[in-house]
């Protein structure tokens, strides 16, 4: 079972509230950082392109991979992940994400995320 087995989907209501801090005491630290697909919006790739100090063409093709959207056609950068085990962020270390400030936006979002929960029939 990997990390994100664990990981549980929970619908908020709209008037719901919670509190979540990612450091390295959580059960759940880096859990979010491995074995994912992450899509970069083009603000993504400006700041991450500035803080490795990169041209964006540099960056796109040493981090990303293009993937052409199977609805619109549109192509879309996904950032790579390291080629270990657990596929895990290549700008993540023991002691977290080295780029945490300028993180992509899905990474930002965590642990909220955006899906749909199917009601069980009956």
């Amino acid at each position: 079972m990997s990390k994100m087995d664990a990981v549980v989907p929970t619908k908020l209501s709209l008037d719901a509230k919670f509190k979540f801090r990612c450091h390295k005491g959580i059960k759940c630290f880096t859990m979010c950082c491995s074995n994912i697909e992450i899509l970069l919006t083009p603000y993504d790739v400006v700041r991450l392109k500035k803080r490795l100090k990169m041209s964006s063409d540099d960056f796109l093709g040493m981090y990303t991979f293009m993937k052409i959207d199977k609805n619109s056609s549109h192509p879309h950068a996904i950032l790579k992940m390291s080629d270990n085990e657990e596929r895990t962020c290549p700008f993540l270390t023991d002691e977290g994400c080295t780029v945490y400030t300028d993180r992509p936006a899905n990474c930002r979002y965590y642990p909220v995320g955006q899906g749909t929960i199917k009601k069980e029939s009956g």
